[in-house]
This record gives structure tokens, sequence and C-alpha cells, in this order.
């Protein structure tokens, strides 16, 4: 499960009543009150450091992104460690809204093909994989992935509890599936090349299906542009491949007035609705919650 390892294991009982006072102490000034403009930020590795996290401030509500870089490895940042709030405890002591909970997570999508880290071989279960870049291998990479994220946010969740500070819920939380270019995936160059993205996002979407979270809790995060140059798809034609019931979650925004805007049926890609759109606010990633 990556690097994993990096992540602090639940504390002695007497360390927990020092970390937990120095992590409440740290999520009370970050938290707080439901801003007045209710927007939430989206935080992951890149908001790492050595030196100690730096986390947007009036969060609304949060989405943690629970493997980073690679889809193979893990956000070393996702549980407390170093005396400072892990990204899952910050979310979720954020006050949340009607109709959005106050932490919820997104897992890298890719499919990087024979040769990659954990790319599967030799296996039988969810399909057969004999290790070649087929449809089956594709599926069974993106479902092992994030069966090992979901079942690193429940050890994560589990930590927090066990420090007394907020833990969300992975099984009952929304997750989204980050399409994005800026990954690996099969190309042009590749014969299938479009089945075999999307076979691998199907397999995303079913390895967390298969951990307990609902199909309408699973969502994309892309744009129009992304999700077609990925899976070849649009908001008409995915749907011979995935539910409408899933939502979509619009980038590319600069501005809240443009997230806004965003949330137009239109700009749906995946033929979801759109619930979310995020643009860039203070050097973080701001998200609006769609009416």
């Amino acid at each position: 499960m990556g690097s994993s390892s990096s992540i602090s294991r639940p504390a002695r009982p007497l360390a927990v009543i020092v970390l937990a006072g120095a992590l409440l102490a740290a999520l009370t000034t970050s938290a707080g009150a439901a801003p007045a403009t209710a927007v939430g930020y989206d935080i992951a590795f890149p908001q790492c450091s050595e030196h100690g996290a730096r986390y947007p401030s009036g969060a609304a509500f949060a989405i943690v992104g629970v493997n980073g870089g690679p889809a193979t490895a893990d956000n070393p940042c996702l549980g407390p460690g170093h005396n400072q709030p892990g990204q899952v405890a910050w979310a979720a002591a954020s006050p949340g809204l009607a109709t959005q909970p106050r932490a919820s997570y997104y897992v890298i999508a890719s499919d990087p093909g024979p040769g990659a880290a954990a790319w599967p071989a030799g296996r039988t279960q969810p399909e057969r994989c004999a290790g070649d870049w087929s449809h089956d291998c594709a599926y069974d990479y993106g479902y092992l992935r994030a069966g090992s994220s979901l079942r690193l946010a429940r050890w994560v969740a589990a930590a927090d509890r066990w420090n007394h500070v907020p833990a969300a819920d992975p099984v009952g939380a929304p997750w989204w599936v980050d399409v994005e270019t800026g990954a690996r995936w099969a190309t042009a160059k590749t014969p299938g090349w479009i089945s075999l993205n999307i076979a691998a996002v199907a397999g995303f979407v079913d390895g967390l299906r298969a951990g307990g979270v609902r199909l309408d809790h699973i969502g994309f995060y892309s744009t129009i542009y992304q999700w077609r140059h990925i899976t070849g798809l649009d908001a008409s034609t995915s749907r011979a491949y995935f539910s409408p019931a899933h939502p979509d979650w619009v980038a590319g925004a600069k501005t809240l007035e443009q997230a806004r805007s965003a949330c137009a049926r239109t700009r749906s890609f995946s033929g979801g609705p759109v619930t979310l759109t995020q643009y860039a606010s203070g050097g973080f990633d701001a998200d609006y919650r769609c009416p």
C-alpha cells in the first residue's frame, strides 16, 4: 500500500493526551464557523511539508486527496504526524453545509500499463489478468488502487478517533475519481487505448463500490476537454459506460464568479449533475457547491 508507513501509528494512551491537545488547537484555528461565502477547499500531497502543513482557513467543507503523484503513492499527510493535524482531521473539523458534508475524499486515477508499479498480473479476481495491457488488467488496476485508497482512508479514520481528533467516515463520505491528463494513461500509440482508459476508470469506481461506498457518492473530477481526451467520451456517450447518478466536479475556473457559472448543466462532462466546481483562491484550490 504505497508509503502508508510514513503516517503515524495510533499513539499510546499517554501520548494521546499531548497529541490531541496540539491537534485540536491547530484545528480550531483553521476551521471554526462557516464563512460568509460558503466555499470549501481541496488539499492533498502538495500541501505536505516537513516544516509543517499549510492549510487554507475558513473552509466550509474540504476534500482530501488520498493518493498522490502516481496512483500507487499514498498521501503522507492524510493522518496525524509530527504534532500537527492530518488533512482528514482538518477537513472533518470544518462545519460542512446542508448539501455538502464536512469531509470528502478523492483518488487520482490512471492507466499506466504493464511495467508500472502495482500493475496486476496473474490475477483471476475481479477480472482475469495475465499482466498485459488488456481491458481486464486495466480494470483490475483501477479496482485494486481504489480499494487500497479506501483501506488507507479507513485506517486514518481509526487513527484519528484513537487520537481524539475529528474523524471522517470514508465509507459514508463522498468520493471523487480524479481524471486528469497529468496522470499516466494509455494513448493513441496503444491499440484500443480509449477502451483501456474507460476500463481503468470503471475499475476505480467499482473498487470504491466494492468497499461499501454508495454509487451516487462516487463522482468524477475533470473537465470536458480532459474527460474526452482520456476516455473519448462526452456527456451523452458516457452514459453507455457510467451511471448518470455519478456527479461531476468541474475544474478550470479562475474566479468564484466563473465557478458559479460552471455549475451549468452544459458543463457536465460525464452526463451526471454538476455539484461542485473548482477555482483558484489565495494559492489554494477552492470549491463552490452548486445550488
